[in-house]
């Protein structure tokens, strides 16, 4: 389903106390996507009962053919950018997903940014047009999706979707190489995005999705490469994972990672974080005896 960026939500920050606590809360990703047009949208603004309303909230439950009717008979006097931009994503969802859909989206997403692009309306569509040169088309235009990417970045918005086409460009550029080390380069090469992410929940997702890059790419024996990684997913961890899957991987890795490079401390740090937190975890005997024989290396 074309209704957060990727299989994560961005909207837990918005939503409900970062870490396991919203993790685990039992909250679905259908009313972080009804917090995402309240919020970053409508500024949470709309007016009970309205049209608008009830088409966010028929994509709240999943119900993208309703929505798309609704939206497409929705006043169009009344908030008409949004209008569109609701149009737009219930087009990307409903049964059977098509191509000829997803063009009509894109239509409809370069009429709002024609218009206009640097609210918050204009730089979700560049986001999203950007998506749908890049992975709903039968025949992706990685170029195409590249430039709306960027330019979704060039407009500083802080939008927290918005911003997740740096995480966007990560798969785009890195994961769309055929060779490991033109990837590693790509990576270089995305690195200086950090500086111009203002949200906090990008910047996690773009660490989090930079560091298990290098890891997929990178030589297991290049320690560089390795501490690239950590670097990366231990401020990923700083800031906060909301998933506790999420969070038990991310754990996990930094381990991993650390004890290839030689780093025990950390190793043992991120090991016990793990082993402590989900016991019913699958990995979890097996992480305890790394614990025990680092624990032992470590000895005088």
């Amino acid at each position: 389903m074309e209704i957060t960026p990727h299989s994560f939500s961005p909207l837990n920050f918005l939503t409900s106390p970062p870490a396991r606590q919203s993790g685990r809360s039992g909250k679905g990703r259908a009313g972080w996507w009804g917090a995402l047009l309240l919020v970053l949208v409508s500024g949470g603004g709309l007016a009970a009962e309205t049209p608008l309303e009830t088409g966010w909230a028929q994509i709240e439950r999943f119900q993208f053919n309703d929505a798309l009717k609704t939206f497409q008979l929705a006043d169009p006097q009344v908030n008409p950018r949004e209008r569109t931009f609701g149009e737009a994503i219930a087009l990307l969802n409903v049964q059977p997903r098509s191509e000829a859909n997803a063009l009509k989206a894109a239509d409809l997403l370069q009429q709002i940014t024609k218009e206009k692009s640097d609210d918050a309306i204009g730089a979700l569509s560049l986001y999203y047009l950007g998506r749908i040169y890049h992975l709903h088309l039968n025949t992706p235009d990685p170029d195409k999706a590249r430039q709306k990417y960027r330019e979704t970045l060039q407009l500083h918005s802080g939008n927290p979707l918005a911003e997740m086409a740096a995480v966007s460009l990560i798969h785009l550029d890195a994961y769309g190489k055929k060779e490991p080390a033109d990837s590693i380069k790509a990576l270089l090469a995305l690195e200086p995005l950090l500086d111009d992410l203002k949200s906090d929940i990008a910047r996690r997702e773009f660490h989090q999705a930079m560091g298990f890059a290098y890891l997929d790419f990178g030589d297991p024996q290049d320690a560089e490469n390795q501490r690239r990684a950590i670097a990366h997913l231990k401020e990923a961890d700083r800031i906060g994972i909301t998933r506790w899957q999420a969070e038990a991987n991310l754990w996990v890795a930094i381990g991993e990672a650390s004890r290839a490079v030689g780093d025990r401390e950390t190793a043992l740090e991120y090991y016990r974080k793990f082993v402590n937190t989900y016991k019913r975890d699958r990995r979890n005997y097996f992480i305890g005896e790394l614990i025990k024989k680092l624990e032992k290396e470590g000895q005088p």
